[in-house]
């Protein structure tokens, strides 16, 4: 009998969790995921900072592309963007704002702005330089 109760208490306890997750939407390229969108920003819902955090990477690949030479790691970098904006920092390919990172973003991730602006940096680096070497 006792079983049954705790595994009944562990089950309402894990759907307890399912329900309050927040809905995560992800962004992939070249098979790897760059980063998961977990809130929304305004009017804006994850899917819609997805949709953006897309078009921005297309900007991007066309952008590499159309320089015909391999990716340079130091073109993905982290800004700072400062106390008392929407975004703390950014993920920006050369002069291509990617995606920001705001403090909501930072608390459903369990770090802080500056740790998953890296974290989705790292990620970007990786997918672009795959990109490049198809091979």
């Amino acid at each position: 009998m006792r079983t049954v109760l705790l595994v009944v208490g562990c089950l309402v306890v894990a759907s307890l969790v399912v329900a309050e997750t927040p809905p995560c939407t992800q962004v992939t390229h070249s098979g790897v995921l760059i980063l998961r969108m977990r809130v929304g920003l305004g009017d804006l819902t994850p899917q819609e900072r997805v949709v953006a955090v897309q078009h921005q990477l297309v900007d991007a690949m066309s952008v590499l592309l159309a320089a015909k030479r391999n990716l340079d790691p130091a073109d993905v970098t982290v800004r700072y963007a400062g106390e008392g904006r929407t975004y703390r920092h950014e993920v920006w390919f050369r002069d291509i704002r990617i995606v920001g990172v705001t403090q909501a973003d930072a608390d459903a991730n369990g770090c802080c702005t500056q740790q998953l602006a890296a974290r989705w940096a790292a990620n970007l680096r990786r997918a672009l330089y795959l990109a490049m070497h198809d091979c």
